[in-house]
Formats: C-alpha cells, structure tokens, sequence
C-alpha cells in the first residue's frame, strides 16, 4: 500500500466511512445559525436510521459532543437534535 492509499484508508476511518461532503451537509442541517460552535438545538428530518446515524457521527465529528435525538413525530422521522456544542464541549475554546 503506497503513503496515499494509506493517508486515504486512514481518513476514510477517521470521518467513519462517510465523506467530508456529507459530514458537512448533515452538520449544516443541525448547526446553529448564530455559529457553528454554539449549542445545537435544531428539528430536522430524519427518517432513516442511517440518516440519524449521519447526523450523530457528523455531531460528534465538528463538535465532539455527543447529540440528543427526541422524537417529535417518529412516524415521520422529525427529531429535535440537541447537543452541548463545540464551544462547551472538551474540545471547546472556553
């Protein structure tokens, strides 16, 4: 395996199998409009459970919180995703 196949395997590891693009995207559907290091409060449409997975590692990935999925309307997929953000989380500038 040459140093990019490897750099390529490890990235690929580190963003969970998904790409940059869709971590970006599924984060933007949850990021605050204030910044994206506030607190995440936001009501989305999630109706798989791999579109839940998405948002929960994308969280976890830009903000190192771990998210809060309440069901408003399951049969629907709308969830109210919460998390403590990048600003109070361990990885915060605080």
């Amino acid at each position: 395996m040459t140093d990019t196949e490897q750099a390529r395997a490890l990235e690929q590891k580190l963003l969970g199998g998904y790409s940059r693009q869709q971590l970006e995207e599924a984060f933007d559907r949850v990021a605050p409009a204030s910044s994206w290091r506030d607190r995440i409060d936001s009501v989305v449409v999630a109706a798989t459970l791999d579109d839940r997975r998405l948002l929960d590692f994308a969280v976890r990935f830009y903000t190192a919180t771990v998210p809060t999925f309440r069901p408003l309307n399951e049969r629907e997929g709308i969830f109210r995703v919460t998390a403590d953000g990048y600003r109070a989380g361990p990885a915060g500038d605080h």
